[in-house]
């Protein structure tokens, strides 16, 4: 006995974990077979007492399936016990399916794995403000944010944060709200008292993660087991959502949107998973701790069921609880029409889309001419080095994976990118140890998009275009020799915005929003800043923009806030032609209803707003079958009844109006709802945007709110008039003006069958 307690108090922490991480994970592998996974059952809104109620409940109805309390108990993974009920456990295909028989159980799906998808993004948002609008709105009440009665606080689900950076400072923040819950939990240098007033809470989830991969130590790489950032991406992505102004070396300042909000941060992606067990069991606390809006830069899936799919679920009680849910719709190159995730109509789905500023690095050949790259340079080369780049007879040399000294040693070496998402920073760190003095990337895809922050040494990027003249220059030459030229960033760059490469396509993103090149903090440093592109980057956006309408609007519904910011949107790029895409004008399945414009945000005039009732008229639409409706009841925590026939999907109070089938006349409604204040006017007009093949009325085509009307109703009538071709779809909008300041856009998407 005093040899093992001599031994365990030598031991370190991260050590412990790795034990106790292994022994638990070997036992769920011996325990119940090589086809045994990680399960996630969901039992929906619970009236239970409390907590420990939910929990034993949990495992008496695991016991009846699995045989006995205390192998519950070993099985059991996560319990989701405080804003709605269910568990994970470690399960064979056989107690998975007798479990999904149970009345009292919602779901039960496999959790899986899913990836992780300045300012002057935020000025060049605002420099697109149309003439004759409110223009100064957000940046008058994105000041204000923190004052008293004014705070928010945003949950934000991703690989941690890095607490030491400025952006998360707590300077001039006043006491934490009393209505937080929410705690600071302490692990792998983050200890209890690292959290402040900004950052207020701080929660970590690696168990889902440990259950289905085996402990994280396994794979060998730098990890933090606490709410720390060890991956670059929750860094990035809170600090353009809430980040403080931080001074950059040529005296510019870069902030999130909403820096005065505080911050909860809850860490569920480890690398570059992100476990669907522990983001439930984020939604589980972050609902509890009383956040107002989450951001989820996260990609999930395209639901075919949303009693399935984990995000949306989360979501749901969100939604319930009146927080706002922002999600990121994908990055890939199969942008097919219907990859956009995290659809849900409860959660604000974001796409991404460049702005107008690019981060220029030439290359000075030999000869005296330049080559256009991209880079973040602010290393400067002292004069020029000889060349070299090895041929595809060594490829792992050609993608600058390992190199020869003998062959590098104080040279400019050419690398190849196997993939797009390669690690440009750890190319540099080989080419740096080989006795590289800088590297050029040739990109076959988008040169533009960065990924990396200062690099170990100059590093210049470019296209396959310019890598043939690069090539060329080399072969036709017995002594080659370059430099690279220190970052010039070139503002004003048009088109611009333009989608982004690769950010998904249909059926449904609600907005865009700057994703592409966005410079913003890193872990490493109170200053550390680096560059990333994605939906990823997108989101944050629109989280911070949510956060302020949240923060000075905080009677409105999450729907009110989604339809402010996808009414206001705007369509055109800074040459005043329509945003584009890689394969021309960008449609609602490319942007939703447009591009994020801060300012009329603040000020839709009206709203489209829904409810969890509503919600629920469209979950009945989705039922497949009898047991549909239990489920949905157990969601709810309440008897629901269906209405006959059920509410087609299109009748949501949505801010855009999608018709996947017109085979026949139809009709449909929408309310709005006045918010306009002061002398604003109180009467709007319609104009329309008609959808080719389609013929549209619109009864009333004025909508009167002068005699003290809230809310009040129009109702469109569609007739298929040409059949489209194939799975075309034609695009449209409905617009109330009142003249003035406020044009209240929605797109509308028809396919005529």
């Amino acid at each position: 006995m005093g040899f093992s307690v001599c031994v365990v108090e030598r031991m370190t922490m991260a050590k412990l974990f790795f034990v106790f991480s292994f022994l638990l994970f070997a036992f769920a592998t011996s325990a119940y077979g090589s086809d045994a996974k990680h399960y996630v059952v969901y039992m929906g809104d619970h009236s239970l007492p409390n907590s420990d109620a939910v929990i034993n409940s949990n495992y008496e109805l695991l016991a009846e399936v699995i045989g006995g309390v205390e192998k519950a108990r070993r099985s059991t993974v996560h319990h989701y016990h405080k804003s709605f009920r269910g568990f994970s456990a470690v399960l064979t295909p056989e107690e998975a399916d007798s479990l999904s028989k149970k009345r009292s159980v919602v779901s039960v799906f496999e959790s899986k794995s899913y990836q992780l998808q300045t300012t002057r993004s935020w000025n060049f948002m605002l420099e697109q403000v149309r003439s004759g609008s409110s223009k100064g709105l957000f940046s008058q009440h994105r000041n204000q944010i923190g004052a008293p009665n004014r705070d928010v606080i945003v949950g934000h689900f991703d690989s941690g944060v890095w607490p030491e950076s400025n952006s998360f400072s707590d300077h001039g923040f006043g006491p934490v709200p009393n209505y937080f819950r929410g705690q600071c939990i302490p692990g792998d240098q983050f200890p209890s008292n690292t959290c402040n007033r900004k950052m207020i809470g701080a929660r970590y989830y690696y168990q889902g993660y440990e259950a289905t991969f085996g402990p994280l130590e396994r794979d060998g790489r730098t990890f933090y087991r606490s709410a720390r950032d060890d991956y670059k991406h929750g860094t990035h992505t809170a600090s353009i959502a809430v980040g403080l102004p931080t001074a950059l070396q040529d005296n510019q300042i870069i902030q999130g949107g909403a820096p005065g909000a505080r911050l909860s941060v809850y860490k569920i992606c480890w690398f570059d998973r992100c476990e669907t067990a522990d983001a439930l069991k984020a939604y589980d606390d972050a609902i509890r701790d009383n956040v107002d809006v989450i951001t989820l830069s996260i990609c999930s899936q395209t639901p075919e069921n949303y009693f399935e799919d984990a995000f949306a679920i989360g979501a749901y009680h969100a939604f319930k609880n009146g927080i706002v849910v922002v999600a990121a719709a994908g990055n890939g190159l199969d942008r097919s029409l219907g990859s956009v995730v995290n659809v849900a109509p409860w959660m604000i789905t974001v796409a991404a889309s460049t702005i107008d500023r690019d981060f220029i690095s030439y290359i000075r050949l030999g000869t005296g001419d330049t080559i256009q790259g991209y880079g973040m340079n602010y290393n400067v080369l002292r004069g020029s080095y000889p060349l070299v780049v090895y041929t595809s007879t060594y490829p792992q040399s050609r993608y600058c994976a390992t190199l020869n000294p003998a062959y590098t040693y104080n040279r400019i070496v050419v690398c190849y990118m196997a993939a797009g998402d390669d690690n440009i920073e750890a190319k540099a760190e080989i080419v740096r140890q080989a006795g590289g003095v800088g590297m050029i990337i040739v990109n076959e895809g988008d040169a533009r998009r960065l990924q990396f922050a200062n690099s170990a040494l100059p590093v210049s990027v470019i296209g396959q275009q310019q890598g043939w003249q690069l090539e060329q220059y080399i072969t036709t030459r017995s002594n080659p020799f370059a430099t690279i030229l220190p970052t010039e960033g070139l503002i004003n760059t048009r088109p611009a915005p333009k989608m982004a490469y690769f950010s998904k396509q249909g059926p449904n993103p609600d907005i865009t929003a700057p994703g592409f090149n966005i410079f913003a903090a890193y872990p490493g440093g109170a200053n550390v800043l680096g560059v990333e592109s994605g939906t990823s980057m997108a989101t944050p956006h629109v989280t911070g923009v949510a956060a302020i309408i949240k923060a000075t609007n905080n009677r409105w519904s999450v729907a009110a806030i989604k339809s402010a910011i996808m009414t206001t949107a705007f369509l055109h790029d800074n040459t005043g032609q329509p945003i584009q895409s890689d394969s021309g004008p960008a449609t609602p399945f490319d942007f939703g209803s447009g591009h994020l414009e801060p300012d009329l945000a603040f000020s839709p005039g009206l709203v489209y707003d829904f409810d969890e009732n509503d919600v629920i008229d469209f979950l009945c639409y989705h039922i497949r079958d009898n047991n549909d409706y239990y489920k949905l009841s157990n969601m709810a925590g309440r008897n629901v009844a269906c209405k006959s026939p059920p509410v087609p999907p299109y009748q949501l109070n949505y801010p855009s109006i999608a018709i996947s089938s017109l085979d026949r006349p139809i009709s449909v409604r929408r309310t709005v709802t006045f918010v306009a204040s002061g002398n604003n006017p109180r009467v709007y007009r319609v104009s329309m945007e008609y959808p080719s093949g389609v013929d549209v009325t619109v009864e009333p085509t004025v909508l009167d709110f002068s005699h003290g009307q809230k809310s009040l109703s129009y109702t469109l009538h569609f007739t298929p008039r040409r059949i489209a071709p194939g799975y075309a779809y034609t695009f449209g909008s409905i617009t109330w003006s009142d003249g003035h300041q406020h044009a209240v856009r929605s797109p509308i998407v028809v396919r005529v069958v």
